[in-house]
């Protein structure tokens, strides 16, 4: 009957559209939070991958992202930009602090301080999860504008520090920092690590003083491939307080956790957003004074992501502390 072959068709059609993206559907899977459902998605998608790869059905949804120059980096959400060839040579250390206004970081003893210029400009790389996409974009446009900084971008959408499994950041950060060099890096990242994880085949819930412990050790290891051996100065960007009372109180966690951590190297300076996208009384709110100086919408409908004002204020705290520690003339 007409009918039947037009549900086997569309049958057919579904299933060879799931064997040309079997990837996107993988990565899909991955990403989810560890529990039964993820589990039930792996198992069943795990077969689609493997005979999409035996039958070589993944190869031309490859060839066209990497014509288009996309590929993987693209699917996760990433922009980067090259910098010019720069003399060799690295920036010194930050402090760990523990706001906005603090003071300026002081010096790893290995690290090389100097003022930039646009023979010699400063290497900036941004990076982290969907937190550096709008952020990383205002501070790359403010940095840029300075005329004596050269920037790199390169966020991963679902990302995170709890979930190396989807997204491994210390492989990431290692490959960055050897292929850019750069004098000065800034993460953000946290949005999406309120989630339990699983390591070494235990399963660590969130909340508890085990999966705490396990966390940390990532945003210290995070942190040192960051600065490096010679101490390059990092500045960290805490995740801001959030709409929902409850996801709140998971970014105070993980704030506290990098602000023990920064406090523990002398080149990294943790940057408190919590603070300042907090109304008068501490509370949250969609609306503040943005650098305009008139009140702005400061966050995304999610209220947890920043707008573009939000983006421009936390960039331009960051890129002000990072100015004054170089010593070169910046404004918003």
């Amino acid at each position: 009957a007409p009918a039947g072959k037009v549900l086997l068709a569309l049958i057919i059609g579904l299933g060879l559209a799931a064997l040309l993206n079997a990837q996107s559907l993988q990565s899909a899977a991955e990403s989810m939070h560890v529990g039964t459902t993820r589990s039930i998605a792996m198992a069943l998608v795990k077969p689609v991958t493997t005979v999409s790869s035996l039958l070589r059905l993944d190869r031309p949804r490859a060839a066209i992202e990497d014509a288009l120059g996309r590929g993987a980096r693209e699917e996760a959400g990433v922009h980067t930009r090259t910098p010019e060839p720069q003399p060799t040579g690295s920036a010194g250390g930050g402090s760990g602090s523990d706001g906005t206004a603090s003071p300026k970081p002081s010096v790893a003893p290995s690290a090389a301080i100097f003022t930039p210029t646009k023979d010699r400009k400063l290497a900036l790389w941004v990076g982290g999860d969907s937190m550096a996409m709008t952020f990383g974009e205002s501070l790359v446009a403010m940095a840029d504008r300075t005329g004596v900084v050269e920037t790199a971008l390169d966020y991963h959408v679902s990302s995170g520090l709890s979930r190396p499994d989807f997204f491994n950041w210390p492989k990431r950060l290692k490959a960055e920092m050897k292929g850019f060099q750069p004098d000065v890096v800034v993460f953000a990242s946290g949005a999406n690590d309120g989630q339990d994880v699983q390591h070494e085949g235990k399963i660590y819930y969130y909340g508890t003083e085990e999966w705490n412990d396990l966390y940390r050790e990532r945003v210290a290891v995070a942190m040192d491939i960051a600065g490096g051996e010679q101490g390059r100065p990092v500045w960290w960007v805490g995740m801001p307080i959030a709409r929902d009372p409850a996801q709140s109180e998971i970014y105070r966690n993980f704030n506290r956790i990098y602000k023990e951590e920064a406090q523990r190297r002398p080149n990294v300076h943790y940057v408190d957003t919590y603070t300042m996208f907090g109304d008068a009384n501490g509370n949250y709110s969609d609306y503040l004074t943005g650098i305009s100086g008139k009140k702005e919408l400061m966050r995304q409908g999610d209220g947890i992501h920043w707008s573009r004002a939000g983006s421009d204020l936390v960039a331009a705290e960051v890129m002000e502390q990072i100015a004054e520690f170089y010593e070169f003339p910046f404004k918003p």
